[in-house]
């Protein structure tokens, strides 16, 4: 939980700091400031696509956005993104 929270926030100041508004960051990934919102609260993970999209519209890069949109495990943190089942 405290992970999350700490994606949710890197997400929120990323996007402070573009000084854009949350309608502004929906629109230029063509969703609802509703689900952007949802997002942002963390009550909905975006699709890839619209991941992708909120992720350029932000400047964030590949590795920032798997560390905001995929909640890493200990075990898959500690072992390089592999689980004991994977190695």
């Amino acid at each position: 939980m405290k992970q999350e929270l700490k994606r949710l926030d890197a997400l929120i100041a990323k996007r402070k700091s573009c000084k854009l508004k949350q309608r502004e960051v929906a629109s230029l990934a063509n969703i609802s400031e509703r689900q952007y919102r949802k997002i942002e609260a963390g009550g909905s993970e975006p699709q890839m696509g619209t991941g992708l999209s909120i992720a350029e519209n932000l400047g964030i890069n590949v590795e920032a956005l798997k560390k905001l949109f995929i909640p890493q495990t200990p075990k898959a943190a500690n072992s390089g993104g592999q689980t004991q089942e994977t190695k």
